[in-house]
């Protein structure tokens, strides 16, 4: 075990934990995530990537900073994909993959693009792609390769339509700032994810945020066409049908990232949603 330093990115406040050196040895990439608990250093949660020679690459708070919708999901099917997951070590699987690359092919998917990534960790290669499945078999449709650089270069003419995620830009901060701009939602579900203290029970979680986008984008869609008679709607209004059916608080910040899903995945109109911001309090039942 090794002694690393790690700074707060919140407080600024330090301390010392004991790192797994073997970890950072299967680690192709040579990064390890690590998730920093509360009350270990400061009060703050967080998760910092140490890279082979010990040195803090990169930090970022785990701590929710979006409410995101509570609603209760009905998945028969997830017990049976949870056990064939157990044979997938997961942490191993955290440490060769970060929040941005994570967060960007959910972007990629929500978007209806082809997304390719690119990494060289054999993990990533024959793992991801079972935890991907898991994670969207009952809610989106996905289309992600997942090379390393050498299969890139021999075969990069056949992903010019594909969105390419590369790590090896991650922890460029100009583009790391633009990353994370864009993929604000997209990021809490992974920060969900990452900061569970176990891995299954975070990929759970994570399965079920990407389900109730799914199945709220299905249900504005269906809102915008019993009532596509009745002229425009506005914002509000929809967030008030919406939340009146669930019974749940909709952010503002929430409630465009479905429309992005709705007008990027669905390809559904959205012309009759105006930009007022004044309800006309239109009340349906």
């Amino acid at each position: 075990m090794k002694r690393v330093k790690i700074h707060c990115p919140v407080c600024n406040k330090s301390g010392k934990i004991e790192v797994d050196e073997t970890l950072l040895e299967k680690s192709k990439r040579g990064i390890l995530a690590v998730n920093i608990d509360k009350s270990i250093i400061c009060p703050h949660s967080f998760i910092s990537y140490i890279d082979k020679n010990f040195n803090i690459r990169d930090s970022f708070v785990s701590d929710f900073t979006l409410e995101l919708a509570n609603i209760n999901i009905q998945d028969e099917n997830r017990l049976n994909s949870h056990r064939d997951l157990e044979k997938i070590d997961l942490n191993l699987v955290i440490s060769n993959i970060t929040l941005i690359e994570l967060a960007s092919i959910l972007k990629g998917v929500f978007s209806k693009k082809n997304v390719l990534l690119l990494n060289d960790s054999e993990i990533i290669s024959q793992e991801l792609p079972k935890i991907l499945e898991f994670i969207f078999e009952i809610s989106f449709d996905y289309n992600i390769a997942i090379l390393n650089r050498i299969e890139y270069i021999r075969y990069k003419h056949n992903y010019e339509n594909y969105e390419v995620i590369d790590y090896d830009e991650i922890f460029d901060e100009e583009k790391k700032k633009k990353i994370l701009k864009n993929t604000k939602i997209e990021s809490a579900f992974i920060k969900k994810f990452l900061s569970e203290k176990f891995p299954i029970s975070g990929l759970i979680i994570l399965r079920n945020e990407v389900l109730k986008a799914f199945e709220l984008s299905k249900t504005i869609i269906k809102i915008l066409q019993n009532h596509s008679n009745t002229g425009e709607f506005t914002r509000k209004e929809l967030i008030y049908l919406l939340s009146e059916k669930y019974e749940i608080e909709i952010q503002s910040n929430y409630f465009e990232f479905l429309l992005d899903i709705i007008k990027n995945y669905h390809e559904y109109d959205l012309s009759i949603i105006s930009n007022d911001l004044f309800p006309s309090l239109r009340l349906y039942k």
